[in-house]
């Protein structure tokens, strides 16, 4: 069997290195090994994270209402993507909020993750809901985050928040 980590790993760097191609392809060739506990759960976050790539964010929303998330890993990976589909929509703006509230919880409460993991997703969640934040305001005031977001080592979607920080200078 392949663990359901290292298949979600896989999958991650393929979608980082934009070889989306590839990763459908290992998602449908190599989704066999996995053990049939999480095989479900870790097919629909996979092919969530390749529709991300290509913006299919309706897509993304739609796998990630399909999963019955069995572990912590599962849940954190969905919840964060299901973020950034929030952030890329308009009109999703009360579900981004509400789910920042409840992903900081999760996190906080989650005995699943190591203390210095925690660190890099309360960062991304703080950049996250700045940029949002930023994005919404009427009054478009520069905003330095863009040089925060870089000069932060432990942060996790680093690449995500660099466009989106780009995007709003």
């Amino acid at each position: 069997y392949l663990e359901d980590n290292l298949f979600l790993v896989i999958v991650t760097i393929a979608c980082s290195v934009k070889e989306l191609d590839w990763a459908d392809y290992f998602i449908e060739t190599q989704s066999p090994f996995l053990a049939k506990e999480f095989l479900t759960d870790t097919i629909l976050i996979c092919q969530s994270m390749v529709h991300f790539e290509r913006k299919n964010y309706d897509e993304v929303l739609k796998n990630i209402s399909q999963a019955q998330f069995k572990d912590a890993v599962h849940t954190l990976y969905a919840k964060l993507l299901q973020m950034q589909c929030y952030f890329e929509l308009d009109e999703y703006d009360d579900l981004f909020y509400n789910l920042v509230k409840s992903l900081t919880l999760f996190v906080k409460r989650s005995s699943y993750f190591s203390e210095p993991y925690k660190e890099t997703i309360y960062h991304f969640i703080k950049y996250a809901n700045k940029l949002q934040t930023a994005k919404l305001s009427v009054d478009k005031k520069p905003n330095n985050y863009l040089e925060e977001i870089v000069g932060i080592q432990n942060i996790i979607k680093k690449q995500w928040l660099v466009e989106k920080a780009q995007e709003l200078k």
